[in-house]
Formats: C-alpha cells, sequence, structure tokens
C-alpha cells in the first residue's frame, strides 16, 4: 500500500511539473531594427519546405512577440521578415529569450538574450564565416601558384590547419555543451573518423580492410 501511495504521489508530482512547464510556454520577444510593420514568421524546415509555428505582428518600433501557453519543439527555427528572407535561431529548453537583428547582415547584427543555446549558436557561425573567408583566400592563392609545387603544399597545410582549427571548435563545443541540443546537432554531422590500422612487424597494415570495417561498425556513433 506504501508503495502504491508512493507511485500515486510521484505520478501526481510529475504530472504537476509537466502541467507547469506547459503553461509557462514560450516567449521570443523579437526587435527588428528599420522595420516599423508587418508580419513575422517562427517557422522551421522539413525536408525542402518551410512550415510556419507561430506569428506575431511588429509595431512601430519594429518590436514583436511569439508567446503561446506550450512549449515548442526543440530544434532549428527561422524568423522570417516580411522582406522576405530569414535568419536562423536554435529552440532548446530555454524558451524564454529576446532576439534583436537588422534586415542586412543577418550574422553580424543579430544579438539573443536569455539564451546560452544562441550564444553558443551564433558564436560558431560567426567563427565558421571568419574561417570560411580564409580558407576561400588560401585557395585563391593556391590557385594562383598552380604549378609551383613549394607554394602550394605550404598553402595546403594553412588550408588543413585552418580545418583542424573548426574540429577543434566544434569538440570544445560538444565537450563543454553536452546537453545543448546545438552542441548534439554538431556532433551528429561529424564524421567518424577511422583511426590508424594495427600494424604488423614489418609495418604493414594486419587487416587492409581495418579502417574500412571501423567506419562501417562506427557509423552511428555520433
Amino acid at each position: 500500500m506504501k508503495r502504491f501511495t508512493y507511485c500515486i504521489l510521484f505520478l501526481l508530482m510529475w504530472s504537476m511539473t509537466n502541467l507547469s512547464a506547459s503553461a509557462q510556454g514560450y516567449s521570443i520577444k523579437v526587435k527588428i531594427k528599420n522595420l516599423n510593420k508587418g508580419q513575422v514568421f517562427l517557422a522551421y524546415h522539413f525536408s525542402d519546405k518551410m512550415y510556419v509555428a507561430d506569428t506575431c505582428e511588429l509595431n512601430s518600433k519594429g518590436e514583436g512577440v511569439f508567446q503561446k501557453n506550450k512549449t515548442l519543439t526543440g530544434g532549428m527555427y527561422v524568423i522570417f521578415l516580411p522582406t522576405k528572407n530569414y535568419f536562423d535561431i536554435i529552440v532548446g529548453e530555454q524558451q524564454k529569450f529576446s532576439v534583436e537583428n537588422d534586415t542586412t547582415q543577418f550574422l553580424k547584427n543579430i544579438k539573443v538574450t536569455g539564451s546560452l543555446e544562441n550564444d553558443v549558436f551564433i558564436k560558431y557561425q560567426q567563427f565558421l564565416e571568419d574561417k570560411q573567408k580564409l580558407a576561400a583566400d588560401l585557395r585563391k592563392q593556391k590557385d594562383a601558384v598552380k604549378g609551383n609545387a613549394a607554394e602550394e603544399s605550404k598553402l595546403q597545410k594553412k588550408l588543413e590547419e585552418l580545418d583542424k582549427e573548426v574540429k577543434n571548435e566544434i569538440n570544445r563545443i560538444v565537450t563543454t555543451y553536452p546537453k545543448l541540443f546545438f552542441a548534439k546537432f554538431l556532433k551528429s554531422v561529424q564524421a567518424v573518423e577511422p583511426p590508424e590500422a594495427p600494424k604488423d612487424e614489418n609495418g604493414q597494415p594486419k587487416d587492409p580492410n581495418f579502417q574500412y570495417n571501423y567506419y562501417r561498425a562506427h557509423y552511428w556513433d555520433n
């Protein structure tokens, strides 16, 4: 009887906790500079289409709020503007936060308050954009010195160093913020890297199919 009573109490507490969380819902305040009216959409991608999760009207100051008494399914969303362009945000466990942006240069101008998830997400995007610009410049330099093996090799090493920096940043995020949706997402899109095959006394791989078999066996690890 005591065990039964404890189970009932636990279920009631669990239900009350979930009802409380559901009642709190979400509240995403938006402020878009240079817009003083218009309907803004909170949307998400599914396959090759975009679906609306919520809408809000901007006031004369470019302010609006997406708000309902239920929680949003966690994931990557977009804020779609009357100008027909949009920018990405992450909705995780923290569903009450503010987003401020402009109508241009979204990644440069975006500011999110009250969401660690988006802080990590935005900083990574900005970091990645910088590295992509550097990589594009190095590729142009490499094309310009085509035929000069020494210069090509130097530039290739710099490209590999950039790639390593990006991988290190991804590993840092995954390790530092393992519970964040964005960290899990980043980890999930990383390819498994097989270790070197064990070698025999002559320095030859014991199994020529080792890396293939490892990759196949660990394909879903991330």
